[in-house]
């Protein structure tokens, strides 16, 4: 035997696999060892580790074991520029989303790490860059049951999923200001879109000041939370200049009664110049 051979363990140990996996691609002949001893030991030559992380490195790349082997065995130049130029757009691809899975790991470890640190009807006045949620249509109350919010969200969702729009986790509600003393009926369901989403219909926060507030319970206790939060600003000499935006804060998750919410309420505010100090 040759002594520049390595034993199928110390082989398997180089490539950092397992034996059953060079034992595999020997039985499909993906990857053969150079050498069979008398003992039916495999023996395998160090040169052969490229080809291993080559094929690692397909397959890690999702590319099914029986492609690989028609790749190497019918090799051809031209061919495998090609096959190789769609991995590497497939890789591309895959990247992307990997970062928009990142990002979305990051958003919900803000928002729970926020929500556990809330103090409920605490306000909060904030300044805000200008931000943009994807919207759907609705008619629903903002602290709806659940059963009512049901069939509006699976609508939103399905339209988001037919136009390849990546939302984030948060959902909410935008209010518009004629219906707050409406049972806070929304006019869109509304939730951010990731980076690099196709954007269907859009509505925009501008730029500014916003009062913040978090409030936990049924929904008298929101509709009395915000009558509550609009006599405080005025307290302060602030009046409600923009549409209410209702962000559910993972009631499902966090509360176990079913029609209790957690809802982070955020709406534009401007100083009233007739109370202005």
């Amino acid at each position: 035997m040759n002594t520049k051979k390595l034993t199928c363990g110390t082989f398997a140990k180089l490539c950092n696999t397992t034996k059953e996996t060079l034992f595999h691609y020997d039985k499909i002949g993906l990857l053969k060892p150079e050498f069979i001893g008398k003992n039916n030991y495999r023996y395998y030559a160090p040169e052969q580790f490229f080809l291993f992380n080559f094929i690692e490195t397909l397959t890690d790349s999702d590319t099914p074991l029986k492609e690989i082997k028609s790749q190497i065995k019918n090799f051809n130049a031209d061919s495998f520029i090609g096959f190789l130029r769609q991995k590497q757009e497939y890789l591309k691809q895959k990247r992307l989303k990997l970062a928009l899975k990142e990002e979305l790991i990051n958003d919900l470890l803000n928002e729970i790490e926020d929500i556990k640190t809330s103090n409920y009807e605490t306000v909060r006045l904030i300044n805000k860059p200008s931000e943009t949620f994807i919207a759907f249509k609705t008619d629903v109350s903002a602290v709806a049951s659940y059963d009512d919010l049901s069939e509006h969200l699976s609508r939103f969702f399905t339209d988001c999923c037919n136009k390849n729009i990546f939302l984030q986790s948060t959902f909410g509600f935008i209010i518009e200001k004629k219906n707050f003393d409406k049972e806070l009926k929304a006019s869109y369901i509304c939730a951010k879109a990731l980076k690099g989403s196709k954007q269907a219909l859009r509505y925009t926060l501008p730029k500014g000041t916003y009062a913040s507030v978090t409030i936990l319970g049924d929904k008298k206790a929101h509709l009395n939370g915000i009558k509550r939060l609009e006599q405080h600003l005025k307290e302060l000499g602030y009046f409600f200049a923009g549409d209410l935006i209702a962000l559910d804060r993972f009631s499902l998750l966090y509360h176990k009664e079913k029609n209790e919410f957690a809802v982070k309420y955020l709406i534009y505010v401007k100083k009233d110049k007739n109370n202005a100090d």
